[in-house]
């Protein structure tokens, strides 16, 4: 296994290879996921769709970013913890929300990178002073990607809570998914969620609906889909399938107080790939409170996700 250095439109990039299956994944020094190239049956599968747009990277939670200190959206940027009032910036216009945190679009400092026998690795990391507006909870975030040898790639979050007060914190994954060649028409999407969360025209939520184990063909879906995932103390895997290669993408996300409870389909109009996004609370989490989690002041709170490959 190794690791790589080098320069994609001008901006650094990380390269965890496995030189003996091809299988590799690249990251840039903002965090996000670029490319995902795994192995099955000896056949490589290039896993990451990114718009067709020479800003592609910088618009952050379409290639494949973390979202923290929340993921989605919190209506009017406005919320309250421990009795506080806070206005978060507005980014998303359109619904007078703010989305998706402030950690994407911003350079991380490269911690570390080393490669093994069955792994390589990179740790990036973010400090945040409290100097933000809105959201005055100092915290480092560390990020790391490990490509294993196995075929397996793993991201992983850990977060301490370096201030004097309680934080507030929720955090996300926003990979596009693409099987090279095709469209979202041709896959078949198979989840294990407990609740479709119901959403009004502003994309918050309002009200539930149950759900049984969903297997869901895509051609002709059109979706931007919110769902609570089944309690299982083994996590959940989330299928993406292509019955024309015989392939199947698994993503799998634990459960359990302050993990990957949570998740996010949504299709883009290009059709040409499918964002099946892991979220640790619901949307508008800082105002319902749903999966958010109050870290205490020098604590430190980790998860984890992984991909790989099967049938």
């Amino acid at each position: 296994m190794e690791v790589l250095e080098q320069s994609r439109d001008g901006l650094r990039e990380f390269l965890l290879r496995n030189p003996f299956t091809g299988e590799q994944a690249s990251v840039l020094s903002g965090g996000q996921l670029c490319e995902l190239v795994l192995a099955r049956e000896g056949r490589l599968h290039s896993l990451i769709y990114l718009p067709n747009d020479d800003h592609w990277h910088d618009d952050g939670w379409r290639t494949s970013a973390v979202l923290f200190p929340w993921p989605s959206r919190i209506r009017g940027g406005q919320y309250r913890f421990e009795g506080e009032s806070h206005q978060l910036p507005i980014n998303d216009g359109q619904r007078n929300a703010a989305m998706h945190g402030f950690v994407h679009g911003n350079e991380l400092r490269l911690l570390e990178h080393v490669a093994h026998d069955d792994h390589a690795r990179l740790r990036l990391g973010f400090v945040h002073t409290g100097d933000y507006a809105g959201y005055p909870f100092p915290f480092e975030l560390t990020l790391s990607y490990t490509l294993w040898a196995n075929g397996h790639f793993e991201l992983g979050f850990e977060v301490k809570n370096t201030g004097s007060t309680a934080m507030p914190v929720a955090m996300g994954w926003h990979p596009y998914w693409r099987f090279a060649g095709e469209s979202t028409d041709d896959w078949t999407l198979r989840f294990d969620a407990e609740t479709q969360i119901l959403l009004d025209d502003d994309l918050m939520p309002a009200g539930l609906q149950p759900l049984s184990k969903t297997e869901l063909p895509l051609r002709g879906q059109t979706l931007d889909a919110a769902f609570q995932l089944r309690p299982n103390p083994a996590g959940s895997t989330t299928q993406l399938h292509s019955p024309i290669q015989q392939v199947t993408l698994n993503l799998q996300q634990p459960l359990g107080p302050g993990q990957f409870n949570y998740l996010v389909v949504y299709t883009p109009d290009s059709r040409g790939g499918i964002a099946i996004e892991p979220l640790t609370a619901n949307v508008d989490a800082f105002n319902n409170g749903q999966g958010l989690l109050s870290l205490p002041a020098g604590q430190a709170h980790s998860t984890a996700c992984q991909v790989w490959l099967s049938e």
